[in-house]
């Protein structure tokens, strides 16, 4: 990917030790903030205003100099020229899923990538993902704990979000199938009910959904996209009687050889 001029300054910022770009959105009052502006959790930047075209992501950049990584989204419209962010997007910490989710309009109709690996920094995965709701979103994966802040450039200039290291602690690293990641629940699980969180690739957006132990139940339920990229599902189920051999397998099965392509959590504290 052909990184642009202005990426190569926010690189020398970056080295040189200072913090964000010139404009730097604030963090809601709401927020989990350090003394020093860094955010814990929560909503982390507002963009209203922006372009309001059909855009697509055009590259994804991680830069990472001592204890900060810096994650520069760019974006272009459908000549290939670059434009700046979509108006509306935001970006919100959550770390009870280790997730950085960069919220995008549905303005949003094309993208360079559907999913990335970082081989060092604090973000170890991006995923692109229709949600339910028909809007997209760029969900960064943290490999250690972090807290956060975020710029929306001026102009042509890109979505800069910066990651510092510390922060809350994050729990393990999502079970992810070749056909699912799993956000929510996390293992030792023992809520009354099963709000099921995260988004797949399965075939013909089908999730399936199996419990095994005390109380088995199958069920399915839709992802927002399979064909083009990473679609988002959430459902919510009674838990029903307990066991300690209680797992939950959401995503679902090769067509020819019935090999589990999706995600295992064990839900049983024992």
């Amino acid at each position: 990917m052909k990184i642009p001029l202005w990426s190569v300054l926010v690189l020398l910022v970056v080295l040189a030790g200072c913090s964000a770009p010139r404009r730097e959105d604030k963090a809601p009052s709401d927020t989990h903030v350090s003394a020093d502006g860094w955010v814990r959790s929560g909503p982390v930047a507002l963009a209203a205003e922006g372009d309001s075209g059909e855009v697509s992501i055009s590259g994804i950049a991680s830069l990472h100099s001592d204890s900060v990584t810096t994650i520069i989204v760019s974006f272009e419209n459908a000549s290939g020229a670059p434009v700046g962010h979509p108006a509306g997007s935001s970006v919100v910490f959550r770390p009870e899923v280790r997730v950085l989710r960069i919220q995008l309009p549905i303005t949003v109709t094309k993208w360079s990538f559907t999913d990335k690996t970082f081989e060092s920094g604090l973000v170890s995965r991006a995923f692109v993902v229709r949600r339910l709701d028909g809007s997209m979103a760029l969900d960064l994966h943290l490999a250690q704990p972090a807290s956060v802040r975020a710029a929306f450039g001026e102009g042509e200039a890109p979505l800069t979000v910066h990651l510092r290291r510390g922060g809350v602690a994050l729990p393990a690293v999502a079970d992810k199938g070749s056909s699912t990641v799993l956000l929510w629940p996390r293992p030792g699980d023992d809520s009354d009910t099963l709000a099921i969180e995260g988004y797949g690739r399965p075939f013909e957006a089908n999730v399936e959904i199996h419990i095994r132990g005390a109380a088995p139940r199958d069920t399915f339920t839709n992802s927002a996209d399979y064909t083009q990229t990473w679609g988002e599902f959430a459902i919510r189920l009674p838990r029903g009687a307990r066991g300690p051999a209680d797992t939950l397998l959401v995503g679902d099965s090769h067509m020819d050889t019935g090999k589990w392509l999706g995600s295992t959590v064990p839900l049983s504290r024992h």
